[in-house]
């Protein structure tokens, strides 16, 4: 079998020239070699992200995020959360439902209404320090950080109160979202003696 032959003949045949020919072969090989790339590397992309404040990054992999991210991104909806004024708390109210995944928009958007309310009724202003993270070992995408909460009503603090604020997370298609906001306990902050009951 002559190539040279067999490319005649189709050229006669079809009325594809060799310059075509040569360039279907060229184009039919990177497809094979792109699809096998792909098929090699599908399950080993790592995304770097960067939190809402920029301190450093972070990465992704596939269904799983760096517990720094996780970090950062607690504080930051903590932050959204609980330093508020009334000035500002319908503001951060809407910020953090841009985080929240679908199926908890509900309950945070009451949640958040509620903290509105009573915020502005009562002049009052609230800022978390946070002092530790704590990470689920059980769900890596659960995170809770300990802290203390101020309240001050004009201008009096009241005394710090110690507070544990539990934030799960679940990374939804290239996106953090969090699925749950609440206090808990400061001694099993992620429930871990209720479910061994």
């Amino acid at each position: 079998m002559n190539p040279l032959k067999i490319s005649a003949d189709l050229e006669a045949r079809t009325g594809i020239g060799r310059a075509i020919q040569f360039l279907l072969a060229a184009l039919a090989a990177t497809s094979v070699l792109l699809a096998l790339h792909v098929f090699l590397h599908q399950d080993r992309d790592r995304v770097t992200f960067l939190p809402p404040q920029i301190e450093k990054g972070f990465w992704v992999e596939a269904d799983q995020v760096s517990r720094d991210y996780l970090d950062q991104m607690a504080l930051f909806v903590l932050q959204l959360a609980y330093n508020v004024t009334p000035a500002s708390v319908d503001f951060q109210n809407a910020a953090l439902l841009k985080y929240a995944a679908p199926e908890a928009h509900g309950a945070l958007e009451k949640a958040g209404q509620l903290s509105a309310e009573r915020v502005k009724r009562d002049q009052i202003s609230t800022l978390f320090s946070p002092r530790s993270v704590l990470h689920d070992k059980a769900n890596g995408l659960r995170v809770a950080i300990q802290g203390e909460l101020t309240t001050f009503v004009t201008d009096k603090a009241s005394p710090p109160r110690a507070m544990t604020v539990l934030v799960a997370f679940r990374y939804d298609g290239g996106r953090t979202v969090v699925t749950s906001l609440k206090e808990t306990s400061q001694d099993d902050p992620f429930g871990a003696t209720q479910s061994s009951h």
